[in-house]
């Protein structure tokens, strides 16, 4: 399509666009994105209003755009004007504050595991050497990490995740239960991640990413426009698994 006549059209507009030059049914897009069709429909005629929140609206949004591999912060951003400089709220609302001592502790923690997590680097960064990789136990209690040492049978046994973007692709990684990343990356983004449990990876657009496991080499985990969902279990000492669907 010609830069000029994609200008004046609206956000669902060009999702019917770029899913009917791929040649794809909505029903087809339904099976392989696990979005229901009445909201991918509600998507390509700019309806919000069906969708339980904007955030849920906001998230299919995403994800729909990174499988046709198109990007989807800028599609929310047309969509959604009001919102561009505020964060998404959680689809949950928080439990009334309670006055406790124990609730600044409590913050300290939740927002140290958000930070060691997962570490994303934008174009032009780079970690600095002392910067140690960090796991998730899978024993200790939720909110916390520790870093993984290197000469032990943990670091051995773990699994260690390079992911880096050549294209606009939105990705969920998830470990123990618990969503470790989720988000829409650019090209020249990357994220390392450790954990002693599996990686679960889903992707939407995975012809755009490629992703190293432990000491293996570089792969392509998809095509472009596919949605993809890989399981990086932990390495024993001699032998290293991963299941995909």
């Amino acid at each position: 399509m010609d830069v000029g006549q994609n200008e004046g059209i609206s956000t669902g507009q060009k999702l019917r666009n770029a899913r009917e030059q791929k040649q794809l049914a909505l029903g087809d897009v339904a099976h392989q994105t696990r979005i229901r069709r009445e909201f991918l429909e509600a998507l390509e005629e700019d309806r919000v209003d069906v969708f339980p929140g904007a955030v849920y609206a906001r998230a299919f949004l995403r994800e729909y755009a990174a499988f046709l591999g198109l990007d989807g912060e800028d599609l929310v951003a047309s969509l959604f004007p009001e919102t561009q400089s505020k964060p998404d709220a959680p689809a949950i609302p928080p439990s009334p504050p309670r006055k406790s001592p124990w609730v600044p502790v409590a913050a300290v923690v939740l927002l140290s595991a958000a930070v060691v997590g997962a570490v994303v680097l934008r174009p032009g960064r780079t970690l600095s050497p002392s910067s140690p990789a960090v796991e998730l136990p899978s024993q200790s209690p939720p909110g916390s990490c520790a870093p993984l040492d290197a000469g032990s049978n943990a670091a051995v046994s773990g699994v260690r995740l390079r992911i880096r973007a050549e294209a606009p692709c939105w990705m969920r990684i998830q470990s123990g239960g618990r969503v470790l990343y989720e988000g829409t990356l650019r090209p020249g983004d990357s994220l390392h991640f450790a954990s002693r449990e599996a990686i679960v990876l889903r992707a939407g657009n995975a012809g755009g990413l490629r992703v190293r496991h432990n000491e293996g080499a570089e792969e392509v985990p998809g095509n472009y426009g596919e949605v993809v969902t890989r399981v990086f279990e932990p390495a024993s000492p001699d032998s290293s698994a991963e299941r995909g669907t």
